[in-house]
């Protein structure tokens, strides 16, 4: 198994067991927050969702990321169900994008978000 293997089984579990949990909370515990600073649990939710996306953005365009808007963007929260089923298409997205990049890839790609001053490889 290669590293892209490796990745891949990691992405797929963590949203395995994600949904087991995210499916297990009532729908009239969805908008707990645990003080009014804090997101709530669907927003948490479309947090991580969200932000599986910047981060395929973020990876696919290595680091430059001019006038991005996200496609959650004024959406309304409805269900847990709902927020998977809007992600599903960018996942399926991403996940071809994993199956696009090569072992070298991942040695030699550079990450530079030069508006962060950030720089990863």
């Amino acid at each position: 198994m290669n590293s892209i293997d490796t990745i891949k089984i990691n992405f797929e579990e963590i949203r395995r067991r994600s949904i087991i949990l995210w499916s297990s909370i009532p729908e009239k515990h969805f908008h707990w927050k645990p003080d009014d600073y804090a997101f709530s649990i669907i927003e948490m939710i479309r947090l991580i969702l969200e932000g599986e996306y910047w981060y395929y953005k973020i990876v696919e365009k290595k680091g430059l990321l001019d006038k991005f808007e996200s496609p959650w963007e004024n959406k309304d929260f409805i269900s847990i169900n709902d927020e998977l089923n809007f992600a599903q298409p960018f996942r399926n997205e991403f996940l071809e994008y994993i199956n696009s990049v090569s072992e070298s890839d991942l040695d030699n790609i550079w990450i530079a978000r030069k508006a962060l001053n950030q720089k990863e490889s």
